[in-house]
This record gives C-alpha cells, structure tokens and sequence, in this order.
C-alpha cells in the first residue's frame, strides 16, 4: 500500500499531502483539551484579531520590506515564566536595545506538554518574586495573558516552542511568527521515531497554512538541524530544504532559512548563499514557487566563553556575515550565554553591538572569491545528493523518503540521542577551521566528495601532528569557549 514500508519491524504509515479538512479540525479538538486555555481558542476570531493588527506587528509585512531594502532586522532570543517581567524585558530589548524583532521561547515544561508543572512554577515565582521558568509558559498564560504581551510592546514579537499548543495559544493571541519542523526535531524526543514527528507537527503547519489561506500570514521559522558543537553545512542545508518542503505542502507560503554560524568566514558566506539556491531549486521544482523566502543568520549556538570580550566577537563576526549574504534577520545571542540566563543588560550589549556591525558595513560588498566559489559548490552537490536521495527513497514522497532515509543513515543528526537515529557521521575542523566530515557515515556522497573531506581533514591532521581522529572531536567541540589565555597558548604550539 502506498504511504507503508516496513522498517526495524514497524509499519509506517505517512505522506507528505495536506491534511484534510475532517482530519485537520479533529486532531485540533485533541490538541485544544489539553489544558483548560485551549477553550479560549476561536480560530475565526483569531484570524480577524490578525487582521486588526497594525503593519509594525507583522512579521511577514517587516521582514518583506527589510529584505526589499537590502536590511537585516535583529533579533534577541528570551523568555521569562512572569508576564509582567517579560513585557519589561521586551520593552527594554526594544527601546535600549534597538530590536527589531522579539521571541518568546517557552520554558522547558511547556515544550514537553507539562503545563501542570509550568502553573505550580509560575506560582512559585509568584512568590518568590523572580521567575523560576526558564522561557514563557504561553498555554498557562492563555489567549488573553499572551495578547497582553502583544498590546504591550510595538513590533512584531515570534513563538518559539516544540509544543503545539502553545502555538494554538500564540497565533490566536496574534503572534505572527512560530519556529516550526519536523526531522529536525529529531534531537528534542529520544524515543519518538521520525514518522511519528512529521505526523505530530502536520496539524501545526496545516494550522499555519489556514491562518494564511484566510488573510492572515504566518512567518514561519524553520528550525534548523540541532547539533551540539558545530554544523556540518550540506547536512545542514538539506534538512532545512526537506522541512521547508514539508511545512509548504500543509499551505505554508513565508519561511525564515536559517543557517547557523561555524565562525569561518569564507564557509558561512558559502553556505547563506547555498541554502538560498538550493532551497529556491527544489522549491520551484516541487511547484511552490509562490513561497517567500527571507534568509535568516543564527549566532553561534554552541558554547561561549564566559568573557564579554571573547563573547562579542560572535556577534559581531555574525552581523558580518548576515550582512555579506543579504540576510534578512539575524539571531542575536547574548555575550552572557555561558553564565546562565541572559540578562537585560547583556541582551542590550549584544543587540547594541550588532546594530553597530550592520551599520558600519551598510554598502559594503564582500568581494567575491574563489574559495567561496568553492565552498558554494562543494556544500550544493552534497546537499542535492541526499535531497535527491529523500526523493528517491520515498518514491517521490518526500516525507516517507525521510522516514527511510534516517533509518538507513542518509539522512541524520550528528550527535543526537534519538534512538533511530544512526549517528555515524561526524563533523570536524579542517586546517583553515572549515567545518569538514571526518566520517560521511551513510551520506550518498560520491567517491570524489568523500575524498575531498578527507584530504581537508588529514591536511590538518599532518600540521598539527595529531594521530587519532577522536583528539581532533575533542579538540574541536570546546575550542571557542576556553579563556582567552589558554587559547593562545593552544595557538603558539
């Protein structure tokens, strides 16, 4: 039967094709009864409250006038568990900070779906009088609480969550965007296999695609492929191709493409502008060639430093190269990510920082290179590889052949402690601190690009005269949070 295959002794039952209509509403009665705010959820007066809404609210109406001016919005990441303390910070991040764009990233309970936590922890901060939440519990707050935030501040703010009726919650409030995806989810459920993502994240992005069918868009922010060091960028690259592809079959029509910063220049120039080509080839391929596609640049989202000095260096290093790909958002990081919670003060430094990079580089183009050219074309054949090869797997079904090809390895999260995922592939640094495969696991690379990696990685391996392959891992995966002192002493060996 189409739409089955039998793999690790399981039946799988999934298709990339809309929801219908009966399925669609059904599934969202499930959703909205599982906490008591979900009764307040009236999908047509949420799209008539977006409507009302003035064009400085709107993602879609921003971001599309950014990019038609050549600009890169900025925006910070946060979230705190008491309303009251969250319109201030938002307050702050807009008028000291200069943000653009606002997010609210719910707290840890509310992504897993444990709201009867999150009240007794907004309780306790209550008491406390400080937060003791870890982002936003937008489902405890219900439609009105997060309509609050909304009327409270003057740009567009996003919700940022792995739970789904946070999002009812959000886009019935107003919000305009959501961060949204499935495989690359992968590395947030341990035990969930990836057909069981795509099926728990369909209703989300059919819901997405409603509010913009009847007037009202969606921004969506596709997630990227999480991993806990540094990204490997055709891996990178395909996966967000694949969601986005996903997301657009449910009606989805206005994506933020991210791509995440590995602090080499050259590579992160490369892969912005990869990612947008490859993504507007398979979107117009795939018949979706009326989406809109804004290009997104995320601040390294590995560890930092504990100095602001070091800290900064991402920030600005990041505008750069948001600026040199025409990115239209940045994600701005704070320069106190590695002492716990980001601070107003800290947030205001960064923001302030990246503002300062983008207007100084205003005008300025990155002269075009060779290596870049490289870069750009090495990353674009080893992401068309495995997008060819989802295709090819699933038989033309793009969400069976990811199904199948995370199973078999050609299509994975380096790192990541999903059961079903095959975690062979490992990425590391090569002699110029270009991000390379030390192992292409399953990937259906070419003999010649599975050469090209590992000449990039035993050209390092000779310089620094290093034998086994796990010194590089472990060099690597910490290199840039060391203090400053110990970094120089690494460089002067």
């Amino acid at each position: 039967m189409k739409g089955k295959l039998e793999l690790s002794k399981r039946t799988i039952d999934i298709q990339n094709r809309r929801l219908d209509d009966d399925v669609f509403f059904e599934e969202r009665k499930r959703i909205l009864s599982l906490w008591p705010t979900g009764k307040d959820v009236d999908l047509d007066e949420a799209v008539e409250r977006h409507r009302s809404l003035p064009a400085t609210k709107h993602f879609v109406t921003k971001t599309r006038k950014a990019k038609k001016e050549g600009r890169t919005l900025i925006q910070p990441r946060g979230g705190v568990g008491l309303i009251d303390e969250f319109i201030n910070n938002c307050k702050v991040l807009e008028e000291k900070g200069r943000a653009d764009l606002l997010p609210s990233t719910t707290d840890s309970y509310t992504r897993y779906g444990k709201y009867d936590l999150a009240e007794k922890a907004i309780k306790e901060s209550e008491k406390a009088g400080r937060t003791m939440l870890n982002g936003t519990p937008l489902v405890n707050w219900g439609v009105s609480g997060c309509r609050r935030v909304i009327d409270s501040i003057n740009v567009p703010i996003d919700a940022r969550s792995c739970d789904v009726l946070a999002y009812e919650i959000a886009l019935a409030a107003g919000y305009t965007s959501i961060l949204a995806g499935a495989i690359s989810q992968l590395s947030y459920w341990p035990d969930l296999p990836p057909e069981a993502l795509i099926r728990k994240y369909q209703p989300l992005f059919r819901l997405v695609g409603y509010y913009t069918e009847h007037g009202a868009p969606i921004l969506v922010d596709v997630l990227p492929i999480q991993s806990v060091s540094f990204y490997v960028n055709s891996l990178e690259i395909a996966t967000e191709v694949i969601d986005a592809l996903l997301l657009a079959e449910q009606g989805v029509k206005h994506f933020f493409i991210r791509f995440q910063q590995n602090c080499h220049i050259t590579q992160d120039i490369a892969k912005g502008e990869t990612l947008r080509e490859v993504t507007e080839e398979y979107f117009n391929r795939c018949g979706h060639k009326d989406a809109e596609l804004y290009l997104s640049f995320d601040t390294w989202a590995s560890p930092f430093p504990q100095d602001w000095g070091q800290a900064s260096v991402f920030v600005v290093l990041a505008a750069t190269v948001a600026h040199f790909t025409g990115a239209s958002r940045l994600m701005v990081k704070s320069v106190d990510e590695a002492l716990g919670l980001p601070g107003n003060e800290a947030q205001v430094f960064s923001l302030r920082a990246a503002k300062q990079a983008l207007i100084m580089l205003n005008r300025q183009a990155f002269p075009l290179t060779r290596e870049v050219d490289e870069e750009k074309d090495m990353m674009k054949r080893e992401a068309q590889a495995i997008i060819d090869k989802v295709f090819e797997m699933g038989d033309g079904d793009l969400a069976l052949g990811a199904v199948k090809a995370i199973e078999a390895g050609v299509l994975e999260h380096p790192f990541s402690s999903n059961r079903y995922n095959t975690g062979k592939v490992l990425p590391v640094r090569d002699a110029t601190g270009a991000v390379r495969y030390l192992d292409c696991g399953n990937l259906p690379f070419t003999k010649e690009m599975r050469e090209i990696q590992r000449h990039r990685v035993e050209e390092r391996k000779r310089a620094e005269k290093v034998e086994s392959d796990f010194a590089l891992l472990l060099k690597d995966s910490l290199a840039f949070a060391r203090p400053l002192e110990q970094m120089e002493r690494t460089m002067s060996k």
